[in-house]
């Protein structure tokens, strides 16, 4: 995007080149078999959804994730038609229609929610995506036992247009160790007691990027991964070697340079004093309403 475009004083311009980097950083420390889930929410970190999805599309990634199904839409209008996972669950008959128009994978969380959509699978007019959702520690939505789950996937199984692709959980704070390792394995373990009654999942997934940075062996199928591919690591997590580059680069135009003495006050209350000894060179710049010196 120019600043131009939209007549704009200051922006953000997003470098591509650094993003396919972290992406192909990111692969090479990646097992082979675990897959990029590219999380593109709140408007990619503020990056602009649509070009970094395409940009992450171009480059191989085929699955990407957002919270609500407003983000997803806005994907699918600018033709990113690979898979696309909500976190949030749909909340009205309305917001399902809306998943099943737009062909999202939409997140199973509670009895309520499927009764929810149980209520409407019958006339669904064509395949809905399904991911179930596991609560073992972040206590915001999801099941917490296998006998829920296993119960829920053989309700699920009389209804052809639903499909289950997968299965995942959400850590509450990685860089607390002890928590963490104790979610994965009430989660490891609801898989294993699943998997003894016959029922596996396409894809297993459990880590976000601080997740994956601090516990490697938490891969499991899929890696979920947003701030890391936009060159950032998340407090307390270590860089793992990881040669990263920001992408992002803050610009803004100047609106006026004037010579004025040292201790001089600039803009309301006079707020900024200059400090330099001689004549010093003010650069006005506009940040959101505000004048910088």
């Amino acid at each position: 995007m120019q600043a131009t475009d939209y007549q704009l004083s200051s922006w953000v311009e997003i470098d591509l080149p650094s993003l396919r980097h972290n992406l192909q950083a990111v692969r090479a420390a990646l097992s082979p078999e675990t897959e990029i889930m590219a999380v593109v929410k709140a408007n990619a970190y503020g990056q602009g959804a649509a070009g970094v999805a395409w940009e992450f599309y171009r480059q191989g990634v085929r699955t990407f994730a957002v919270s609500w199904i407003a983000e997803a839409e806005a994907l699918r209008r600018a033709g990113i038609q690979e898979e696309i996972l909500v976190f949030f669950p749909p909340l009205t008959p309305e917001e399902l229609n809306w998943a099943v128009d737009l062909d999202l994978t939409i997140t199973l969380a509670d009895q309520a929610g499927w009764e929810h959509l149980q209520s409407q699978a019958a006339a669904l007019n064509r395949p809905l995506r399904v991911e179930i959702k596991v609560d073992s520690g972040l206590h915001r939505f999801g099941f917490t036992t296998a006998t829920e789950i296993a119960a829920l996937c053989g309700q699920i199984q009389a209804y052809p247009a639903l499909q289950i692709t997968g299965i995942y959980t959400h850590m509450a704070d990685p860089s607390d160790a002890s928590a963490t390792r104790r979610q994965f394995s009430q989660f490891t373990q609801i898989l294993q007691t699943l998997e003894r009654q016959g029922l596996t999942f396409p894809r297993r997934h459990c880590a976000g990027s601080a997740t994956w940075l601090l516990y490697p062996e938490m891969e499991l199928d899929v890696v979920r991964l947003g701030t890391v591919l936009s060159g950032q690591l998340p407090v307390t997590a270590p860089q793992r070697h990881l040669s990263l580059q920001d992408p992002y680069t803050y610009k803004s135009r100047v609106l006026a340079i004037r010579d004025l003495p040292a201790g001089t006050p600039v803009g309301y209350a006079g707020s900024y004093r200059l400090r330099k000894p001689a004549p010093t060179r003010s650069e006005e710049r506009r940040v959101g309403k505000e004048c910088r010196s």
